[in-house]
């Protein structure tokens, strides 16, 4: 039988190992109720905004439409290396406004 604990480990051992897979060093996923990085969640999203720690101007990154979960995480993982904040490098959510996708980052 499965735990709870065997289920994070599980999903934080793919987490890490799609990471690696994609040189992903700026940022960590902890969305925990993705498991399929193929999977596309957000159609019609065609932008990604991140409003960063101490910045008034948010970073805008470009998103193909039907963009997956993997997609997202790279456009995430620009967004904070550009932002330079490295603190906040937790990938939490992605809230849809309409086109746009806001990145909510944690540490």
């Amino acid at each position: 039988m499965s735990t709870k604990k065997d289920d994070f480990d599980a999903k934080n051992e793919l987490y890490k190992s799609v990471a690696k897979e994609n040189g992903f060093r700026h940022s960590i996923w902890s969305i925990y109720a993705v498991t399929d990085f193929a999977q596309i969640p957000f159609p019609n999203a065609t932008k990604l905004m991140y409003e960063y720690y101490d910045s008034d101007d948010p970073l805008e990154i470009p998103l193909s439409r039907n963009s997956s979960y993997l997609d997202l995480w790279k456009a995430a993982e620009i967004a904070i290396q550009k932002s330079k904040d490295e603190h906040h490098i937790f990938i939490e959510n992605f809230v849809e406004d309409g086109e746009v996708l806001i990145l909510e980052t944690g540490s």
